[in-house]
């Protein structure tokens, strides 16, 4: 997949060593990044999916036990894809993204309103609009 390949791409020219990817699914895309290091969270992981390396938690809870001084050089946020529990992601992930670190958002350019059912990209355009606009 494309995304897998253009995170890869910008954790080797950046030099980040630090990925994390919240909302890992079937692992398209976290099977294709290349990092030195790798943290992959999703709640449906050891029920439905059954990818090893990857943590089975709700965001919430990973970043309530995650350590304070833990930072990652660039997260993916394709979790749930409700505008709060994007909003809520993403400010998580402001607490441990290092200096100069990147936050790359899924599902915030749904191409048609049945695009923004919950199974699809959902709401989480509406966060992405709050954060372009400022409202």
């Amino acid at each position: 997949m494309w995304r897998g390949k253009f995170i890869s791409d910008l954790i080797r020219d950046l030099n980040f060593q630090k990925y994390l990817e919240l909302g890992v699914a079937r692992g398209s895309c976290w099977n294709e990044v290349i990092s030195p290091e790798k943290v992959g969270v999703d709640l449906m992981n050891d029920s439905v999916w059954n990818i090893p390396e990857v943590i089975s938690t709700s965001t919430d809870d990973y970043f309530e036990s995650l350590d304070k001084n833990k930072k990652f050089d660039i997260v993916f946020i394709d979790a749930d894809h409700n505008k709060d529990s994007v909003k809520k992601d993403f400010f998580n992930s402001l607490k441990h993204l290092n200096e100069n670190g990147i936050v790359i958002f899924h599902d915030v350019y749904p191409l048609s309103e049945e695009n923004t059912q919950p199974q699809s990209c959902g709401t989480a355009y509406a966060f992405w609009e709050s954060i372009v606009t400022g409202k």
